[in-house]
């Protein structure tokens, strides 16, 4: 280490140039940094969806879920399998093991069993579509067009500004909501049908025929040779209606318009959609993947502004809704101005309490290791996003520690007499170890980070790899550029603010104050070392209990932006009527105060948490209005107030069978708060035990919006068929079905293809007439000799009652009861344990049905299982790095007292400002484990030091505070410093980022008064004790 430190100190302009170019670099990096809302990682979930329009949940759980799940139980590393089948659809949500090293491998194999499904019924259009779901596919932003006008024009406006959004280069696509694709419905009449008896299917097969371009190959007339093509496509709806379906040897024509009405229209809506209660088309917009997420942001905007230039006396109106870069550029600003404050606070700090000179070149390290990690961020392909930036903020005091211990040592050196650059080498070369050993063990903390488990390790080991890159640069300054300005100091004038020089000697006066103090306090407590010793483990004891018993809540649900107001109207309501009794509840939200609400959406069809959500429920009586705030900073009320207002208006909402108010829950994808699984085969039992779940939960204190995955769907109609009559007629049992279908829903003849879209030809009966049960006594099926057979000749139907939904979990029915918690009364926790004592029965009283629990219960025990691991190996390592420099076993244990110190500090923090332990509060604890023991091993070395310059025990522990006092208060002050104004939100209040900088803040002062007091009076113990034992037993 001499050599090296030699070899720098002799060449100051290397250093210097090296510093310059990493300045550069660094800036020309964090100009080049992508600013995202997460890091694009896989969520380990793959989903497995298919459309089978007009089929009951039974049947698509028949035909479609389970012949695809028999195939997906074969593929390899699948935690688990959840699937839903509703109405005309079914979803597969399939886990993957996170520990998989090739998700690429295990997306293929879901593929492939998918694509080896035998017995797909023939009338699915589509093959199921495997997705797997990134955080890349995470919408950036929602551009809303509504207005009075018709649908045709909402959609000339909304495809217009679509492609001008797609020709944006950090566009990767545009997903439309509320939007119908265009239809030609030849609606025909079944009297008139009945007269000229023909049927749908034979409508059906002429239009197919017809619309046709078939290519005839080519022909060479004198010479050139020519293109032969036949051509009968239909160009629109007089095409159509002018189509000939039959003509008779005199020249008589029955045309499609002689029964039928074709009209250009959409196709049926399967959701609807409004914008602050007028109709509403919105495109939501998602990045490509290496796209900055703000500059995208703006782009969306300019082009928005350029388009509404354009218009003339337009009733379209524009919102931009769900902006999610706000959550970037606040967290940003958060960082970027309190940051500015803590290092001001920082810097003020080290200018008072050291020399000018050497105060400025201990700051020079800051920018050097925030640029230097920015470098190293660029060429790894790190965005800055809200996990990256949690550890860059988390960094920000701990920075300038290492620097400090070598600058205050150098100026010691300095103060005694000797030459700058002699100062640099010895005071350098004298606490290096420990310094290096402090970094290694706060690296040492933060590493097991890393390797999280699960969706909440995926998101989180970004923080700590952030961490070690920018602890990793300050090492580096602090050995090589630090010693060699400080090397250099006597080259900078000597100048000194008289005020300045005014203020240090006050704060030397209060120093000297505080160090005469302090060493009294420090010789009566090493000559009460026994009693001290017994009433701090007292104290550590009761607190680490307090600690215990503090509630966890993974990702509380504060600074919340939206809420959902979702809905349901009796089971079968159709969608027109759904939307239509919505609009007093839209109504209600709108008198909400203006200052408080930017927009809210509905959408009438479904209920889901986003746009790529795979578990959404869907049925025409479901209903959900996503209600945006404004920025917790411009408004006066939160969401739980909001809501509450809500609540009291509701009372006036008639003809919903529910109405329910859920916040949009913050932190990664872990499911409701309580999600009890109850699983087994028939369905009558699952509804009974479901009953008893949600009766129990009632009675319990701080849950909301309790429900279950099952609901009762539309009735259904099932015909009953006489196959002997069937077969009498000559008809198939397709035959039947087809015609069923074709005039009810209509079925697609043929598809008119034109430049920019494909419009489909749907054959039916009227529309008015789905509202009509008679209509299906006018259904005629054609035999094979071309008779019309009536359908209710050959079979009766019957109605039943049907369900909205069957749901399967690894591949068994299974009941979801879910609810949210008030996180003032409850947790997930506490609710699940007394769910598990009420029914740790229910395998004896229902045999081969059982419970289960997921959600964010599941995930919190996993998180708190990886949080034990993470601290344990934490501890470890640092042990072992500590037996390595000191040599000794039970020096370490001295050292590491402290971190349960810091545990006391940073549950006082919590108890005083009301703050659960959550992910991040334990992220900030865990982390802290590594940077509390870094002034002990300081402290340690230098008492071992002052023994081998001969002082006895006590002695060397009394002149290792005189010596290490400067130099603890200055590091943990400015640890601090730079911590305090996130804390406290100086310039600005960011609740994910308060439990951690208050963990860390109040964890370091406790273990500060541990440094000074309980280090040196346990070395002092223990060498004791080991003396007696050795002096006994050898």
């Amino acid at each position: 280490m001499k050599r090296l430190l030699s070899f720098f100190l002799s060449r100051p302009l290397l250093v210097n140039l090296g510093t310059i170019i990493v300045l550069i670099a660094g800036f020309m990096s964090l100009s080049r940094l992508n600013r995202d809302v997460f890091p694009n990682i896989s969520l380990d979930k793959v989903y497995v969806s298919a459309v089978y329009p007009g089929s009951a949940p039974e049947e698509v759980e028949k035909l479609i879920t389970i012949p695809i799940e028999k195939e997906l139980k074969e593929v390899d590393d699948i935690l688990q399998m959840t699937s839903v089948s509703v109405e005309g659809r079914t979803a597969i949500v399939l886990e993957i093991d996170p520990d998989t090293n090739d998700i690429s491998r295990v997306v293929n194999d879901i593929q492939r069993a998918v694509d080896k499904v035998p017995d797909f019924p023939q009338d699915l259009k589509d093959k199921p579509l495997v997705t797997e779901l990134k955080t890349k596919d995470t919408p950036i932003i929602e551009v809303s067009l509504s207005g009075e006008m018709s649908e045709l024009d909402l959609q000339v406006h909304a495809k217009a500004l679509e492609d001008r959004f797609l020709d944006l280069p950090l566009v990767s696509k545009v997903v439309r909501k509320g939007w119908r694709d265009r239809e030609y419905w030849v609606e025909v009449d079944p009297q008139k049908a009945a007269d000229y008896y023909i049927s749908l299917g034979e409508i059906i097969s002429s239009l197919a025929d017809h619309n046709v371009n078939v290519a005839g190959g080519s022909v060479i007339d004198n010479h050139v040779e020519a293109l032969v093509r036949t051509n009968g496509e239909f160009a629109g709806v007089m095409d159509i209606n002018n189509m000939i379906l039959r003509s008779s040897i005199g020249g008589g024509t029955l045309k499609v318009e002689d029964l039928a009405k074709v009209t250009d229209t959409f196709e049926r809506e399967e959701t609807i959609s409004r914008t602050d209660g007028t109709r509403a088309i919105n495109l939501v917009v998602i990045k490509r993947e290496k796209a900055d997420a703000i500059d995208l942001v703006k782009e969306i905007r300019s082009t928005v502004a350029d388009y509404e230039s354009t218009l003339q006396d337009s009733q379209l109106s524009i919102s931009l809704i769900n902006d999610f870069s706000y959550y970037v550029k606040r967290r940003l600003n958060v960082m970027v101005s309190n940051g500015w404050v803590g290092m001001l606070l920082v810097i003020v700090c080290l200018f008072a309490f050291l020399s000018s000179r050497i105060a400025f070149v201990t700051t020079i390290g800051i920018p050097i290791a925030f640029l230097t990690t920015f470098i190293f961020m660029y060429f790894n392909g790190i965005t800055i996003n809200l996990i990256t930036m949690f550890g860059l903020i988390m960094v920000l005091g701990m920075l300038v520690d290492d620097a400090i211990i070598i600058a205050e040592n150098v100026h010691r050196h300095m103060e005694e007499g000797k030459s700058a650059k002699d100062a640099a080498l010895v005071g350098t070369l004298e606490v290096w170890k420990p310094v290096l050993s402090s970094i290694l063990t706060t690296c040492a903390a933060f590493t097991p980070l890393m390797f999280m488990g699960g969706i909440m390790g995926k998101f989180s080991r970004y923080i700590p790899l952030v961490v070690i890159l920018a602890l990793a640069a300050s090492l580096f300054e602090a050995f090589i550029v630090l010693p060699s300005h400080l090397a250099e100091m006597e080259r900078i004038p000597k100048k000194t603010h008289p005020r300045l020089t005014h203020i240090r000697n006050w704060l030397e006066q209060k120093i000297q104050t505080i160090t005469e103090t302090y060493l009294k306090l420090l010789h009566w407590v090493l000559r009460k070392r026994y009693l001290f010793l017994g009433i701090i483990s007292l104290v550590m004891v009761i607190t680490l209990y307090q600690a215990y018993q503090l509630r966890y809540i993974a990702f509380p649900q504060r600074g919340v932006e939206a809420f959902f107001v979702r809905a349901e109207t009796a089971p079968g309501t159709s969608l027109e009527r759904t939307a239509e009794l919505m609009t007093p509840v839209e109504k209600m939200i709108a008198r909400l105060p203006k200052s408080e609400v930017d927009n809210f959406v509905l959408l009438v069809g479904v209920h889901q948490e986003d746009p790529n959500d795979p578990e959404a429920k869907r049925a025409s009586n479901l209903a959900q209005i996503t209600v945006f705030l404004k920025p917790i900073a411009d408004r006066n009320l939160d969401a739980d107030q909001l809501i509450q207002l809500l609540e009291q208006d509701k009372k006036e909402v008639a003809g919903l069978e529910k109405l329910l108010f859920e916040k949009v829950r913050v932190g990664p994808p872990v499911g409701k708060p309580v999600e009890i699984r109850i699983e087994g085969e028939e369905m009558e039992t699952l509804q009974v035990i479901s009953a008893e779940v949600q009766e129990f939960l009632k009675g319990l204190k701080g849950l909301s919006a309790l429900t279950d995955s099952y609901d009762e769907g539309k009735e259904e109609i099932t015909f009953r068929l006489d196959e002997q009559k069937l077969a009498q007629a000559g008809i198939s049992l397709r035959d039947f079905g087809q015609a069923v279908k074709a005039s009810l829903d209509g079925i697609v003849a043929t598809t008119i293809k034109k430049s920019e879209e494909e419009i489909d030809v749907r054959v039916r009966f009227p529309y008015e007439r789905r509202y009509d049960l008679n209509v299906l006594e006018e259904v005629t099926i054609p035999n094979a000799e071309g008779k019309l057979i009536p359908l209710t000749s050959v079979s009766r139907f019957e109605k039943k009652p049907g369900v909205l939904s069957l749901g399967h979990f690894d591949r068994k029915r299974v009941i979801v009861v879910s609810a949210n918690v008030d996180e003032e009364n409850a947790t997930s926790l506490s609710v699940i344990s007394e769910v598990k004592k009420a029914f740790r029965d229910l395998d004896q009283r229902h045999k081969g049905y059982h419970i289960a629990f997921g959600g964010e219960y599941e995930k919190n025990l996993q998180s708190f299982k990886d949080f034990g691991f993470a601290l344990i190996i934490a501890c470890m390592v640092i042990f072992f790095i500590l037996c390595v420099q000191f040599k000794s076993m039970l020096q370490p244990l001295v050292i590491m007292f402290a971190i349960p110190f810091g545990v006391v500090g940073a549950t006082w923090a919590f108890v005083v400002h009301g703050e659960p332990k959550s992910f991040f509060a334990m992220l900030g604890v865990i982390g802290l484990s590594g940077v509390v023991v870094n002034d002990s091993i300081v402290f340690v070395d230098f008492i071992n030091r002052m023994r081998e310059e001969g002082k006895d025990i006590l002695t060397a522990a009394y002149e290792a505070g005189r010596y290490r006092l400067r130099a603890v208060i200055l590091t943990t002050v400015t640890t601090v410093l730079g911590l305090l104004p996130v804390a406290y939100g100086f310039m600005g209040n960011d609740p994910f980022l308060k439990p951690m900088a208050l963990a860390f803040g109040w964890g370091l002062l406790v273990a500060t008064v541990s440094t000074l007091l309980v280090t040196p009076t346990l070395y002092v113990v223990i060498e004791e004790i080991k003396s007696k034992l050795h002096k006994r037993f050898f």
